[in-house]
């Protein structure tokens, strides 16, 4: 086994970190008599948005893949792991670009993009086989 750290391990954990930035970016824009309005996902109740989820879920992913580093593959439970974590989210994040556009004059923000494809390649890679190590 050669010594370093697993390039599939570093992929999915770069790719989670856009999972914590899509919490931040704006979800939701609205435009009304020329005047346009964002909301990001921490906006909410008392501050704390459904954002909160999404950057628990990335942080959750992130940790998983910085366990398994060191190993030439993922374990079956990682893999399950991350994949469900990560296709919850996606799931979510659909659902919420759909809720977006039923809004009149609103539309889906960057945010929620970032968070649906960074969620999706997540939760794919676990299952690509990159044995690489750096």
């Amino acid at each position: 086994m050669k010594k370093g750290f697993s390039l599939k391990s570093i992929i999915i954990a770069g790719v989670s970190i856009f999972t914590i930035v899509g919490a931040f970016l704006p979800w939701v824009t609205v435009k009304f008599l020329g005047i346009s309005e964002s909301v990001n996902g921490m906006a909410g109740e008392k501050g704390i948005g459904d954002g909160i989820f999404f950057i628990i879920g990335g942080i959750a992913v992130i940790a998983l893949a910085l366990v398994a580093i060191k190993k030439e593959d993922m374990h079956i439970g990682f893999k399950i792991a991350i994949s469900a974590i990560s296709g919850v989210l996606a799931i979510i994040a659909i659902a919420k670009i759909a809720d977006a556009s039923g809004i009149p004059m609103a539309s889906a923000g960057i945010g929620l993009y970032v968070l649906a494809v960074s969620d999706l390649i997540a939760a794919v890679l676990p299952w690509i086989p990159i044995k690489k190590k750096i």
